[in-house]
């Protein structure tokens, strides 16, 4: 059951000055807006390509009732920007109501429902890490004394495709890898990702936009990461 101290909790992950650890995903955050009509407006989204997309919530009946509107270009006429709202309760983990349709009953647009899937995966999460067994920052010391004796995982990588180089950080009571990478057939793409290695789990490919990312990079930077957390993994096996 959702209660209000839940709520209140899980809309301040995404202001953009919240500092406690849990749901960290910054590309997300937008400052609360209260509207007359008891809804939150809390996210604000224009991270794909031709979608704009705003979250809006609030608590209802033990729930959390969310509408989103998202604006998209007609595929036939670009210059003509159309509109749809989609609503539906998320009620626990892997529990919700969302089932692709908008309020008109009308298949929602792809793109949109990306948005929505992801936004979805992250309060599942949210529970999922309120009941996490914490990473001590002593563990973490450990872990990158271990990973200096294997050079191999935390090298700069250089191929034709890219270049990118791989900081670790702890923060909270997780391990976060940021990769900055450069795509060598754009100058112009020029980004970083971030991951999250809990103790039983890894984040991260669900929330960085990774459709996004030339396909030959996204695979680079997944074979390093999937080999970071199966390392990561046996070392806390043993610890």
């Amino acid at each position: 059951m959702i209660t209000q101290e839940f709520f209140n909790n899980f809309i301040d992950t995404y202001h953009p000055n919240y500092n406690k650890g849990i749901l960290r995903q910054l590309s997300w955050c937008h400052v609360p807006v209260f509207l007359n009509d008891g809804y939150i407006d809390f996210i604000r989204r224009n991270k794909r390509k031709n979608l704009r997309a705003t979250f809006y919530c609030k608590f209802e009946d033990n729930k959390i009732k969310i509408k989103v509107v998202y604006f998209y270009f007609n595929l036939i006429n670009i210059d003509l920007e159309e509109y749809d709202t989609v609503e539906f309760y998320l009620i626990g983990l892997n529990n919700n109501t969302y089932n692709s349709l908008t309020i008109k009953k009308e298949p929602v647009n792809f793109i949109a429902e990306q948005e929505i899937l992801t936004f979805i995966k992250q309060f599942d999460y949210y529970i999922l890490e309120l009941e996490d067994k914490p990473i001590l920052e002593e563990e973490y010391d450990l872990y990158m004394k271990h990973l200096k004796k294997k050079p191999e995982l935390i090298k700069e990588h250089d191929s034709d495709n890219c270049k990118y180089k791989l900081t670790f950080y702890f923060e909270h009571s997780y391990i976060v890898i940021r990769i900055d990478y450069q795509n060598k057939k754009n100058i112009r793409d020029c980004q970083y990702y971030e991951y999250t290695l809990f103790r039983n789990r890894l984040e991260g490919y669900d929330f960085n936009d990774i459709n996004n990312v030339n396909n030959d990079i996204h695979f680079e930077v997944s074979q390093r990461i999937d080999e970071i957390y199966y390392d990561f993994q046996l070392f806390f096996l043993i610890i």
